[in-house]
């Protein structure tokens, strides 16, 4: 599987410079096939492969918030996607007060250049590598680009392309985690009984790339929670 060594920088902000969003809501743009099938507490996130041998899925939103005691899941159509790829191209923030998971071991990158932030009690568990960045595009060869301010360029042309890097607007939002598992036992629960925190599975990448920084409450970026 491939790993994306990128620099993390770790700043302290004001946490009230990211506003949030008032309504916390899942709301695809419609220039990829995503489709949303809600259930009472959980939205399962699924797409079409853009070519029969695609490695990567993509999705595009609007929006992308997850509010308290609600689950957001990305799932897998096949067994030969490795990477999702997931941008906002709205004017929002992200807001992760639920929990943020992915089938399966593929590794999610989640583009918002507007800002993502994690409140105290959310839960993100990947199986893969987790690229969380408030970049405005993720590059590919070819100066091809999955871009959450340009939405010309046709995901079909990425849908076997391993990304390259990251490209950053002027003012890139910040990236706030106010989940307060510390890391070591004992663990801080939600009201689920479920760890909070970031977690990755052991062996895989987890990296924060954005404008300011701020992780509160944990023992360190690479360990957030546990993984279960």
């Amino acid at each position: 599987m491939t790993k994306y060594l990128l620099p993390i920088t770790l700043t302290l902000v004001n946490l009230t410079t990211l506003t949030q969003p008032t309504i916390a809501q899942i709301i695809p743009d419609g220039t990829t096939s995503t489709t949303i099938t809600p259930e009472p507490t959980l939205d399962r996130i699924s797409g079409q492969p853009l070519s029969p041998n695609a490695t990567n899925l993509f999705h595009s939103f609007r929006e992308f918030s997850i509010p308290p005691g609600h689950t957001a899941q990305f799932e897998l159509p096949n067994d030969t996607i490795t990477t999702i790829l997931t941008r906002i191209t709205g004017t929002e923030p992200s807001q992760i007060d639920g929990t943020l998971t992915v089938e399966g071991t593929a590794d999610l990158f989640f583009l918002n250049p507007n800002g993502i932030r994690f409140g105290q009690d959310s839960r993100v568990t990947i199986g893969g590598d987790l690229i969380l960045t408030t970049a405005d595009r993720i590059q590919f060869g070819d100066n091809l680009s999955f871009s959450a301010t340009d939405t010309t360029t046709n995901p079909a042309l990425l849908s076997i392309l391993v990304p390259t890097g990251l490209q950053f607007g002027e003012n890139p939002g910040p990236i706030v985690n106010q989940s307060r598992s510390p890391g070591l036992p004992p663990f801080v629960t939600n009201t689920d009984g479920k760890p909070i925190g970031i977690t990755v599975a052991p062996d895989q990448a987890l990296l924060v790339l954005g404008g300011d920084i701020t992780l509160e409450g944990v023992a360190s970026p690479r360990s957030m929670a546990p993984w279960n």
